[in-house]
């Protein structure tokens, strides 16, 4: 029993007894004996407090209690068979519908050539892009459904992953910086001010955590929301900055910088696909994520990066 007043299964048997005014009819309609059913009869007149149907001759006739709730109990149940149906098969080609992807600013450098391969598939989607930034798994949660190409390390207990490849990080600095001359130490690399990349994300940075291991620190000389606008400071200046070496190669070309392994020895970041477990069985956002993670392992393959 709950708040309704009536068990909610035996508002099947309801409906059928509503429905064909006969015990045995609706007992086969259920799929049960003509006593069981009979039994139903007398628990639903209990809990709803009306005799429901009364026999007038040789047939049942429902009360003006039981009429009252029939139509609204049927489409109640058709409403239920509707939303259990099981989805129709989605057609990119034919379906209008939205997406969102978050990914690194330094990944939007890809985005004409994505944007190109989805619509040339799926001319009705909508994509909205996001910079990863803040709490990834509060982005997760909320809506939109969102697609999230980032570090793996981002991932929670909710979080579905698949692996795209691997980061491998370089040290940035501008053409006929100090640094272009002699051999790239750590104790030089770190003489100078670094840009750091902050996303305000709670997890740490690993080239951080990597120097807090060795004992050693760097000087901050600005923080910046993504890659590509401290790239850009550090073509007009003698900061330093670390960013994934392949996938900035266009840029550095474009900026005309200096990019140089990594002086110490750090692992390369797994960069994967996350999204919620809520998710995972939506038509559209399995077709999207299986065009986007796709198109990203293609890159990363391209520029050596597959892991």
């Amino acid at each position: 029993m709950n708040e309704l007043g009536i068990d909610p299964a035996d508002l099947l048997a309801l409906h059928f007894l509503l429905t064909e005014r006969h015990v045995t009819r609706a007992a086969k309609k259920l799929g049960v004996t003509q006593s069981s059913m009979s039994h139903r009869l007398a628990k639903l007149r209990r809990d709803l407090g009306d005799e429901l149907l009364f026999l007038d001759g040789n047939q049942l006739v429902p009360t003006a209690r039981a009429e009252s709730i029939a139509v609204p109990l049927s489409d109640a149940l058709d409403a239920v068979r509707t939303a259990l149906r099981p989805a129709s098969a989605f057609v990119a080609k034919q379906a209008e519908f939205e997406g969102t992807i978050a990914l690194p600013d330094i990944l939007t450098l890809f985005l004409p050539r994505l944007i190109s391969s989805l619509h040339a598939e799926a001319p009705g989607l909508q994509l909205n892009v996001r910079t990863v930034s803040g709490d990834l798994s509060e982005f997760l949660r909320g809506g939109g459904r969102p697609l999230v190409v980032a570090p793996e390390q981002f991932a929670d207990q909710a979080t579905r992953v698949k692996r795209i490849g691997l980061l491998k990080f370089g040290v940035f600095f501008r053409k006929r910086h100090v640094l272009s001359r002699g051999k790239l130490t750590v104790k030089r690399w770190l003489s100078h001010p670094h840009v750091l990349v902050s996303i305000q994300n709670p997890r740490a940075n690993v080239i951080s955590s990597e120097l807090e291991k060795r004992g050693l620190r760097r000087n901050v000389g600005l923080v910046v929301p993504g890659f590509l606008a401290g790239l850009l400071v550090v073509a007009e200046s003698d900061l330093v900055m670390n960013a994934p070496i392949s996938m900035a190669s266009e840029v550095t070309e474009r900026l005309g910088l200096v990019a140089r392994r990594m002086p110490l020895p750090l692992e390369p970041v797994q960069i994967s696909m996350l999204w919620h477990g809520r998710d995972q069985s939506d038509p559209a956002h399995n077709w999207l994520r299986g065009r986007v993670h796709a198109f990203f392992q293609a890159e990363f393959r391209a520029r050596g990066g597959l892991g």
